[in-house]
């Protein structure tokens, strides 16, 4: 029988105790401690055992100090002809009052009931703390992927890759890991946080490991690269697997989104460029139509086509700057009757 139960006893010989002898010969199925030397602070799920006149030398503080626990089962031994007032048990209300005889047999029935209660009791105990475990990383997981829910929704306000690096350590921050954000993309972006010549140190690991793939672990040190940044953590929780496996997961995730947005940015500048160079060509373009407009025959049909067809391409790159339209003469030229009209090429590009 393993029953993690204790008999408490006033003196330095549990056998001159009250029932100390009894539970001496059951052998080492009851630990037995005097009360001076027990310790409430290292509590676990057991039964504490006591003789009902020990417990009643004991003041009403210490008795509590003892016995009223979570985790633990408090029994009161007595004789079976002891008498007990009403008192007494609103007294030690919680507490168990077992009224034994000298047969060992039924002493050992007592515990052997006591061992099957605090296994339910321990098994009761384990799934509490496993349920509290769980809901703790339930929570620590929500409130985590808010954040990079958060992260993500405010990265499309970001239109500065600067901004996107400080948002991204903001989140690593939060979480109270130490990183650095390299940005490849010309101009580079390289932001961390330590300073001075540490700085030239992470740039260089991100440099080394940019091509030894997705993730490179060595020791504390994580690197994540994407196709646009890179990002190095210097203290992830390697003593702790599940806590760096979870972090490992969302940190690719929050990377690829903000690789993601550096190429939209890409795109967008890009169309900028292509636009504002397009628009430039076709005022270009519209210059030299309304020259030659100018100079030759305003009533040439071919002519007046291709500048109206120039403008509603001015139009659909820039419709808020649309030039304005051209006037044309009404007035014909001496020559218009004679003169054959003859296909004239413009060559825009």
């Amino acid at each position: 029988m393993n029953v993690d139960c204790i008999f408490l006893h006033p003196g330095p010989d549990a056998r001159q105790a009250p029932f100390g002898s009894r539970l001496t010969a059951l052998g080492q199925v009851v630990q037995l401690c005097s009360i001076s030397d027990f310790d409430v602070s290292e509590r676990h799920v057991q039964g504490i055992l006591m003789a009902a006149e020990t417990l009643d030398e004991l003041d009403s503080a210490r008795v509590k100090q003892i016995v009223h626990h979570p985790l633990t089962i408090p029994v009161a031994l007595a004789e079976p002809g002891a008498p007990f007032e009403e008192t007494w048990f609103r007294r030690y209300q919680g507490i168990e009052l077992w009224r034994v005889n000298e047969d060992p047999s039924e002493l050992r029935f007592h515990l052997n009931a006591l061992e099957t209660r605090l296994a339910l009791l321990k098994s009761l105990h384990e799934t509490a703390d496993h349920a509290h475990d769980v809901a703790l990383q339930a929570m620590t997981a929500a409130s985590e992927l808010s954040v990079y829910i958060s992260i993500i929704e405010r990265s499309h306000e970001l239109r500065d890759r600067t901004q996107l690096a400080h948002a991204l350590l903001e989140v690593t921050r939060s979480f109270g890991l130490v990183a650095s954000v390299w940005i490849i993309d010309a101009p580079p972006v390289f932001i961390s946080d330590s300073s001075g010549p540490e700085d030239g140190a992470d740039l260089a690991l991100l440099e080394h490991h940019r091509a030894d793939g997705r993730i490179v672990d060595s020791g504390s040190r994580t690197l994540f690269n994407a196709t646009h940044l890179s990002l190095l953590v210097k203290n992830m929780p390697v003593t702790n697997p599940v806590r760096c496996g979870e972090l490992k997961d969302n940190l690719c995730i929050l990377l690829h989104a903000m690789d993601a947005r550096i190429q939209a940015i890409r795109n967008e500048q890009r169309w900028q460029q292509q636009r504002a160079s397009a628009a430039e060509l076709g005022q270009q373009a519209l210059d030299v139509l309304r020259q030659c407009q100018a100079g030759n025959d305003a009533g040439t049909p071919g002519l007046g086509t291709v500048t109206t067809l120039v403008e509603q391409l001015y139009r659909t790159l820039i419709p808020s700057a649309a030039p304005e339209p051209m006037a044309c003469s009404t007035t014909a030229s001496p020559q218009a009757d004679t003169a054959p009209v003859t296909d004239t090429k413009v060559t825009l590009f």
